[in-house]
């Protein structure tokens, strides 16, 4: 007789040791892909930094590059500083832009009002710039039509009655006065203000996601001290109750002693368990193996395996399904029984999909197989119909070359008149019904069911 041990169990060590090394290693792989995103974060915020950093820059870019193409213009007269002014205010409209871009990537109001201001101002600039750009048309004769962008820019009288080189004096004084340099310099000052409020939030924002990073690696720190510590325990803990004693074991066993009691708790049942069958002879040992009981061809029951389980059970609780494959010697003379070996292990699988893991399915004849369901009774005798057509239904279908495929299916419910012989022949009876009716179907038995000597070798 084993007594009760007591002690550390090695299943709920390592059971408990699995989970906690799971769970801190699942915080690693989490902390990791936050590290690395957090990382990806900083790293973004200072390209986003670098991004609005230029679109505020491009503005007040945007607006020296019209100073100059107009203040070129005014002292040249020449056409192409005219054409590039305006194709940078109707094309290429980088002030626009810049302020669409501050807008669209940052929530900051304070930030983009400033960069407002600043095109504003350039905007006002603009009507100073348009009458430069007329009165040196006008100083030079030129056919207003060819200029349709400052065609609607009317001149005061006393600048109409100045001679042309008045017109183009007084143009070259409009845009390099000194009012003309302090909305410049207003622009200027807008546009840094601007600067200055997004390195501000850049700062906040990267200072954020660094104490982030730093609060991760922390973690990480202590996950890793803790995984090691758990391994080192774990490693001693197995390594004095498990190891040593099993080492110690084996030489006891090698010299045809009793194994000492000691080490984990399942390692003391094992080393009772071990001294007390030491004591007796192997004679009621009663070793089934998986070949002995089971179909090379299927991997289901054999006939010996079926023999040892259908007398075990509770018959009154026991579903037989009885089943023949319609037609199999026709495959196996018209396909071979390559071919029909093929259909055996199609069957086999097919019902080991649709039936539980603790159904019993056997193969005890050629074509023919048993399943055994326990602890069922006529209340799924519909889902069992159900099941049956669902399973007719796949086997139909061709697969390579093998061919459609049906079965004959006959079920019978035990009850506590029933033995093995009786319920088979149910079973038996209902599976010929299926074969009278014309085969490919499932037959549930009652007891209004007859079958005559001559039906008995339908196929």
């Amino acid at each position: 007789m084993v007594k009760k041990e007591k002690g550390l169990s090695l299943k709920i060590i390592i059971r408990v040791m699995a989970i906690i090394t799971g769970v801190i290693t699942i915080c690693l792989i989490i902390s990791l892909f936050l590290l690395t995103n957090t990382n990806r974060r900083v790293n973004e915020l200072k390209e986003d930094f670098l991004k609005l950093e230029k679109s505020a820059n491009d503005l007040e870019q945007a607006s020296d590059y019209l100073t100059e193409q107009v203040r070129y213009y005014v002292v040249t007269g020449e056409d192409n500083y005219y054409h590039e002014y305006f194709r940078e205010v109707n094309e290429t409209k980088r002030r626009e832009n810049a302020l669409d871009s501050i807008r669209n990537n940052i929530d900051d109001v304070n930030a983009a009002t400033k960069l407002e201001r600043a095109l504003n101002e350039s905007n006002s600039l603009m009507n100073t710039e348009f009458y430069a750009f007329r009165l040196v048309i006008e100083s030079l004769n030129g056919n207003i039509d060819n200029y349709q962008e400052v065609k609607d820019v009317v001149l005061s009288d006393a600048d109409l009655a100045l001679s042309n080189e008045q017109k183009k004096t007084k143009a070259i004084e409009l845009v390099f006065s000194q009012e003309y340099n302090n909305s410049k310099d207003t622009i200027e000052a807008n546009v840094n203000n601007c600067i200055d409020q997004i390195i501000d939030i850049s700062n906040q924002a990267v200072e954020k996601a660094n104490k982030s990073l730093i609060a991760i690696i922390t973690i990480q720190q202590i996950l890793i001290f803790s995984l090691v510590i758990i391994l080192f325990v774990e490693f001693f803990t197995i390594y004095y109750e498990l190891i040593l004693p099993l080492n110690r074991g084996s030489e006891l066993i090698l010299q045809g002693k009793n194994l000492r009691v000691e080490g984990f708790k399942e390692y003391r049942i094992l080393s009772q368990v071990y001294n007390e069958t030491k004591k007796r002879d192997d004679k009621n040992k009663d070793i089934l193996t998986y070949e002995v009981e089971h179909d090379k061809l299927t991997g289901l029951y054999n006939r010996n395996g079926y023999d040892a389980l259908y007398p075990k059970l509770n018959l009154k609780n026991t579903a037989y399904v009885l089943i023949d494959i319609d037609n199999f010697k026709k495959i196996n003379d018209r396909y071979g029984h390559a071919v029909g070996d093929k259909v055996l292990k199609k069957v086999g699988t097919v019902l080991k999909k649709y039936f539980r893991s603790d159904d019993y399915l056997c193969r005890i004849g050629g074509d023919e197989f048993a399943i055994l369901l326990a602890d069922c009774n006529s209340e799924i005798a519909s889902q069992l119909r159900d099941k049956g057509e669902r399973i007719n239904l796949v086997l139909q279908a061709k697969e390579g070359e093998i061919p459609s495929i049906t079965l004959s299916i006959g079920v019978a419910f035990g009850d506590e008149h029933d033995d093995t012989d009786s319920l088979f022949k149910k079973a038996d009876k209902a599976l010929y019904q299926t074969k009278r009716s014309g085969r490919s179907g499932i037959t549930i038995f009652n007891n209004n069911i007859e079958i005559k000597e001559d039906e008995k070798n339908i196929k």
